[in-house]
Formats: structure tokens, C-alpha cells, sequence
């Protein structure tokens, strides 16, 4: 078996950047990939419809490193402002590697990032050849760097939709992908969607495994998530497409309704907990932003976080599923919606005085 270090196609790994507006950030996340210790790779930045100068920092950092000869294929693709979803689709089309991995451009990695992820994928194939399970011209479907799911050589889809999606590991980086398996079964982020395309993407892939031990899990420590990021859908202002936060978690119940008896009871459960916390975070989005949202815009959110509060805890053990904050929060608001919005506001006020 070759070395995750010999520079052959087979394990070239296209790294997509999309961005929209990120130059406060993209060149820390550049640099942050183009110093990686695995050097078979290419970097596919995807601008979407920026209107500030980082699409020229892009330009100017692929001059930049074509002059100092790093031997990396690195391009930037400028396209209409039409979301994330299609900007990472573009990528994916684009994409030359038999692997794909996302980052964030206001993220950034270790120097081992790539690394431990096509490690991941190689000590997986060597595993399960040890095993008898798989020939040497299968890798996994999946590489996932994360801490929240116990780690084992493999997991299968099944069991990635409670461990993982239904779990915290709902977000598509820090991951690695077989191109071929994407674009054999069609699988795309759902274009429209301004929250949750993440969730349904990982879930298309782990209903098309089934039982297939097929995802490599292992250890988080590569990957830096930016959380304040003031143009990400969850720190923006309020939109009615905020909403999308209680229909992505809707689409995924019609989903795994269908799998009962293949995925323990246990995930109905907490896929009932998740929804009930997702229609809180849009009850507080909604507070947060009161004086900037139109009466007609509250009714509207107020009774998709009623209705789908009202779904979800029809469900048993759901209630008792919920930390006591949140039990604390949907109580107050099934009380008076109004008055929830009223002292959460405040509250938010003087904490993040």
C-alpha cells in the first residue's frame, strides 16, 4: 500500500474555500492550508459574489503563489452571489482530487490537517484488508475529525445519523469526502437553503450507506472553527430564512421515519430534543433582533416555534431529553411567547453589556 505521503493522484485532495465577503479572514485561512505537510493537493476557492476585496486577495495570493513556485494547483472561480450551497456545488464540479475536504474561509488549520485526514482513510483501508472485509481498491466513503462520536475504525451510516449528525457532528468540515462516491449517487448541498444544508448533505450520504461501515472516524484537534463570524447565517440579522433552522430538522425526520427498526428508537428521541433546541435558537434569534423585525415577521416565527415545539414534545422522553435550560425556556415561551421575547431580550442586553 503506498504512503499518505507519496505525491500519487490517487489521494490528491481538492480543498473548496467558498466565501462571500471574508476579507477580514481568507488570507489567514490561505496560508493556514498552503503550509500543510501533505503536499498532494489543490485549492479551489469559490467567490460568491463577494463585494469586498477579498476576491483580489485571492487573485493576488494565487500570483503570489505561483511566483514562489509551491507546486500547488490553486485557483479562484468569481460567480454570482447565489449561497454557499452553490458555491460549494461549483467546487465539488470543478474539483480534480479523488478526495474533497471544505474548510470555512474564516477558519483555519493545522499543518497536519490533511495529513490526518487522508491518514484516516488509508489506516481504514489497512484495517479492514487486516480483517477481510474490503480489497485494497476501497477506501471509506467518509473521513470524519471529530471528538463527539466514540472512535472506531469504522461506523456505518445508521449509526453516523445518531452519533454523528444527531450528535454535533452536523457541519461538512473537517471532513473528508470520495469524490466518486458524491458524484456516483448525486449527491449535492441543496441549493436555497440558507440553514441546514450541512445537515442534509451528511445526512444523504449516511441513508445511502445503511449499514455499510463505510466512515472513518478520527480525533478532532486539526480543524479551528471560527464562531464569530459576523457574516454567518447564525450571527446575521434576522431573516425570514432563519426559519430554515426548525424546516432543515422537519426534512431530516421525513428522512429517518422511514428507517425505523434500522436505527435504534434512542435517535428518535434526540432528533425530538434537536428540534425542540432549533426552534428555541429562532425564538431567541427573534428576541435578539426585535426592534428590527416587522409584528407580522414575529406572528410568523412565533407560530413556526409553537408548532414545531408542539410536534416535537408530543413525542415521549423528549421533555426529559432537554437540559434544564432549555426546559426552563420552552415552559416560559408555551406560557407567553410574547413575554419570552420580552425577558430574553433583556437578559441578552445586560450579559453582552
Amino acid at each position: 500500500m503506498k504512503s499518505a505521503n507519496c505525491l500519487d493522484f490517487d489521494n490528491k485532495i481538492s480543498v473548496i474555500i467558498p466565501f462571500y465577503n471574508a476579507e477580514a479572514s481568507i488570507e489567514k485561512c490561505l496560508d493556514s492550508i498552503v503550509s500543510q505537510t501533505y503536499r498532494n493537493f489543490e485549492i479551489i476557492m469559490v467567490d460568491d459574489g463577494s463585494t469586498d476585496s477579498s476576491g483580489s486577495i485571492c487573485e493576488r495570493y494565487v500570483k503570489r503563489c505561483f511566483d514562489e513556485n509551491l507546486g500547488i494547483r490553486i485557483g479562484v472561480s468569481h460567480i454570482d452571489n447565489n449561497g454557499v450551497s452553490n458555491a460549494r456545488n461549483y467546487g465539488i464540479r470543478e474539483s480534480k482530487g479523488k478526495w474533497i475536504t471544505f474548510v470555512d474561509a474564516d477558519d483555519y488549520v493545522e499543518k497536519d490537517y490533511l495529513k490526518k485526514l487522508i491518514d484516516g482513510a488509508l489506516n481504514w483501508q489497512k484495517q479492514n484488508i487486516e480483517l477481510g472485509i474490503k480489497n485494497e481498491s476501497v477506501f471509506p466513503v467518509m473521513v470524519t475529525m471529530t471528538n463527539h462520536i466514540p472512535k472506531a475504525s469504522s461506523t456505518s451510516g445508521y449509526d453516523y445519523v445518531e452519533k454523528g449528525i444527531l450528535n454535533r457532528d452536523s457541519h461538512v468540515w473537517a471532513k473528508l469526502y470520495k469524490k466518486d462516491f458524491l458524484i456516483d449517487n448525486q449527491i449535492f448541498f441543496k441549493e436555497g437553503w440558507t440553514i441546514g444544508e450541512d445537515v442534509l448533505f451528511l445526512l444523504d450520504i449516511a441513508c445511502i450507506l445503511g449499514k455499510e461501515k463505510d466512515i472513518s472516524v478520527i480525533e478532532d484537534d486539526s480543524y479551528h472553527y471560527i464562531y464569530d463570524n459576523s457574516q454567518g447565517a447564525m450571527n446575521s440579522s434576522y431573516k425570514a430564512s432563519y426559519l430554515d433552522q426548525i424546516r432543515c430538522w422537519d426534512e431530516v425526520e421525513k428522512r429517518v421515519l422511514p428507517l425505523k427498526g434500522e436505527i435504534s428508537e434512542f435517535t428518535y428521541v434526540q432528533l425530538s430534543v434537536v428540534q425542540c433546541m432549533s426552534a428555541m435558537l429562532v425564538a431567541s434569534k427573534v428576541a435578539r433582533n426585535s426592534k428590527n423585525i416587522s409584528r407580522d415577521e414575529k406572528k410568523e416565527a412565533i407560530e413556526f416555534v409553537k408548532k414545531s415545539l408542539e410536534h416535537s414534545l408530543r413525542k415521549n422522553r423528549t421533555f426529559l431529553g432537554l437540559s434544564f435550560g432549555y426546559k426552563v425556556k420552552i415552559l416560559l415561551f408555551k406560557f407567553s411567547p410574547w413575554l419570552y421575547l420580552q425577558l430574553y431580550r433583556g437578559w441578552k442586553n445586560t450579559v453582552c453589556k
